[in-house]
């Protein structure tokens, strides 16, 4: 069987790590893979199975969806290049990992799938298929992308446009791009998400929940010297980590929570840029973003709790992370954040707000850590994912033929 994969990343952040996990896992077991993406970090793609957008692509394409609102539609010479490359590829299956981020155009990429007539199992991370701006509308408290979005209160947050809202003219074109593959499938990581599907455009297509899955051997709790750290790890550490912190993330959630901790708690949180390091409250520790995996799994060895306030998410990446590592997860009942939590049991759920229960749940697991039982393990590792996904194809093509 031959699978295309497209995804804005591969080799960073947790999309980028999943298609690198599935690409491999492919490729193990004996398929024929190629992936295309907007930017690639330190991959174990080979060259050979890769088509990246390269930097100066997309950095146009970005400033175009800064002044029009139109990410996703642009580069369509770019991606009927890629076409080409796809049809002489002739998949069995095309895969989607997200079509935001600057380095393709829809528009170009539908036509080959329905031209074709290839299935398409399209992996949402986001809500951005069936919005017309937004990846999340959970913070705005915002249903236009039930009927028809408009006039969009969303249109500063990513993939952000600085000029013009063309969310509805956005919402009317995805709608007909995206409706008109045959055969087609949905893959949301959480029961969040999937039970959106039905009230979306995108309602006429079946919807499979496949959990992401991490490599469990480099997230594992780890040993650690306590001299590798310039903050007091005899302290309870609370832990947070985001790809880029903003209040959405639950950045100010950090902020209120120092103000009523004692000298007895160390807050550590990663991934704030250097302008958000240099604001932050004396009795937080900032480290900048890093895709380091050990450096990773040490911080969330070391952490008492891992907090994650974060206000819309779908199926955080880091939960899991963090409960391979044996450190229980804090988080709100927003998106699909507290599913891995009512899944595995590994942490507990808060109110919004309630820095009180945290500090008290820190409390409780300092110097614990989770011991997890084998199903646990395998429900969270990358190599089910890898299966789940396989079984999909096979399921799909075997519907087919």
């Amino acid at each position: 069987m031959r699978i295309v994969q497209i995804t804005p990343v591969v080799g960073t952040g947790a999309v980028g790590r999943i298609v690198d996990q599935l690409y491999k896992g492919l490729i193990e077991s004996g398929y024929k893979c190629i992936v295309v993406c907007g930017k690639a970090g330190n991959t174990l793609i080979p060259e050979k199975d890769l088509i990246i957008c390269g930097n100066i692509r997309r950095y146009l394409n970005a400033l175009n969806a800064r002044i029009f609102d139109r990410d996703g539609f642009c580069s369509s010479f770019y991606t009927r290049k890629i076409v080409e490359k796809i049809e002489k590829f002739s998949p069995d299956i095309i895969q989607f990992h997200g079509n935001y981020g600057y380095y393709i155009d829809v528009r170009v990429l539908y036509r080959c799938i329905n031209k074709n007539n290839y299935i398409l199992v399209n992996t949402l991370h986001s809500c951005w298929d069936f919005t017309g701006h937004c990846c999340y509308f959970i913070y705005a408290s915002c249903e236009k992308w039930m009927t028809k979005c408009h006039n969009c209160h969303e249109k500063h947050s990513y993939p952000a446009s600085w000029i013009f809202d063309n969310s509805k003219k956005n919402y009317d074109e995805k709608k007909r791009i995206f409706t008109s593959v045959s055969r087609e499938v949905i893959v949301t990581p959480s029961n969040w998400l999937a039970e959106l599907i039905p009230y979306s455009f995108l309602q006429k297509y079946p919807v499979k929940i496949i959990r992401n899955g991490i490599d469990i051997s480099s997230f594992s709790n780890k040993k650690f010297n306590a001299k590798k750290f310039k903050f007091d790890i005899s302290k309870i550490i609370i832990l947070g980590i985001a790809g880029q912190w903003t209040n959405r993330k639950g950045l100010d959630d950090f902020i209120e929570l120092s103000k009523i901790v004692n000298d007895e708690f160390q807050i550590v949180v990663v991934g704030v840029n250097k302008r958000q390091k240099a604001r932050l409250p004396l009795n937080i520790y900032g480290i900048t973003r890093t895709e380091n995996v050990e450096e990773l799994a040490l911080l969330y060895s070391i952490a008492s709790i891992f907090f994650n306030p974060t206000h819309e998410d779908n199926y955080p990446t880091v939960n899991i992370e963090a409960i391979a590592c044996g450190t229980p997860v804090v988080t709100y009942r927003t998106g699909g954040s507290s599913e891995i939590i009512e899944i595995t049991g590994a942490g507990e759920v808060v109110k919004k707000g309630d820095y009180q229960s945290v500090i008290n749940i820190a409390r409780k697991y300092k110097g614990k850590k989770l011991i997890l039982k084998r199903e646990v393990y395998k429900m969270i590792s990358h190599t089910r994912m890898v299966k789940d996904y396989i079984n999909l194809y096979q399921e799909l093509q075997s519907i087919q033929s």
